[in-house]
């Protein structure tokens, strides 16, 4: 791995500084340069700062004769950063080190502990047991102890297919049939951090035009996209725009047999706010409020005899919602065994 190439060279580095028993911190001077794509890297100023925090003693110096002058290049090296540190004066060397990404916190703290070991490492104190007997010339070069650094974290596995989200419960709208009326919609979801796609089947049963014995339904489909918040998980708030189209029925009679029907499809665009929160598990609920503007609407005029029934459209349609979500998340691939 390549973040195993920072340990490897952090270890190596430890074994390869002289040990200077009580010995001051070496007053050194920094120079570092980040070429074109290496900006998110840590600039001299930075590690600086970090350097004599990690040591513990002010370091680096702007005097024209240091004990120590230490150059940093930092190049980007594939979808992570290679960095080269060259030391010249009491303390002579070169060293590569380089790391995946992305970002550039690793590569970051392996410079750190590499420059704080170049001017001033802390001297493991010796056991009892070691002081009475000589020690071998490569242990008596090893003993600067590498400074605690913070663990890195994990990489986890890329997901092959994104979350997804099943929805269900009832609907109120007005203005996809001439009168309010009741529905049920069902939907599913993928989600990313920052968007989502969706779609949904929207089912409006029978509902009764007042003072007229005409009836009217309606059942299509709705697709989405949305943007989200990325804590999606837990609380989320959506803005959403949507594409609707579906088939409205109308039908004159109240017996088995209609005196008359119709039926004509139904297109719109318009725009939806949602919020929703996870409860416990994979279960939670949420509420929504849309707006759609028709851009096909058929009539759906209705005639017997002397009965004539032709409800207007207003050509806009409002629903709200609410109703029981359900995250689905698919199992994440197992991590390859080295």
């Amino acid at each position: 791995m390549v973040r195993a190439r920072i340990a490897a060279a952090v270890a190596a580095a430890a074994f390869a500084v002289p040990a200077i028993a009580a010995a001051e911190p070496l007053t050194a001077t920094l120079r570092v340069e980040r070429t074109p794509g290496a900006e998110s890297c840590p600039d001299a100023d930075a590690l600086r700062r970090d350097v004599e925090a990690l040591a513990g003693a002010p370091i680096f110096t702007f005097q024209e004769s240091p004990e120590v002058d230490i150059s940093v290049r930092v190049v980007p090296n594939g979808d992570g950063f290679r960095a080269v540190v060259v030391a010249k004066g009491a303390r002579t060397g070169e060293r590569t080190l380089d790391d995946s990404g992305p970002g550039c916190d690793v590569l970051a703290r392996g410079l750190v502990v590499i420059l704080a070991l170049m001017v001033d490492a802390p001297l493991d104190t010796p056991r009892e047991s070691d002081k009475r007997r000589p020690l071998p010339s490569w242990e008596s070069s090893a003993k600067y102890i590498l400074p605690e650094v913070p663990p890195t974290p994990e990489d986890k596995p890329a997901q092959r297919f994104p979350p997804l989200m099943g929805s269900i419960g009832p609907l109120y709208a007005t203005g996809v049939l001439p009168s309010d009326a009741a529905g049920l919609k069902v939907s599913f979801e993928g989600y990313l951090p920052l968007v989502s796609f969706g779609a949904s089947v929207v089912w409006i049963p029978e509902d009764s035009l007042e003072q007229t014995p005409a009836s009217f339904s309606y059942v299509g489909a709705r697709a989405r996209t949305c943007a989200r918040q990325p804590d999606l998980e837990q609380y989320g708030i959506a803005a959403c725009l949507r594409f609707g189209a579906g088939l409205r029925s109308a039908e004159l009679g109240e017996g088995k047999e209609p005196l008359d029907a119709a039926n004509g499809p139904y297109i719109a665009f318009g725009g939806e706010l949602e919020i929703s929160r996870r409860i416990v598990g994979p279960f939670g609920v949420y509420a929504d409020l849309g707006l759609d503007v028709a851009v096909v609407a058929d009539p759906l005029e209705l005639n017997y005899e002397r009965i004539h029934v032709a409800p207007e459209d207003s050509g806009i349609a409002f629903d709200t919602g609410v109703g029981i979500r359900f995250w689905l998340q698919p199992e994440e691939p197992e991590p390859a065994s080295d």
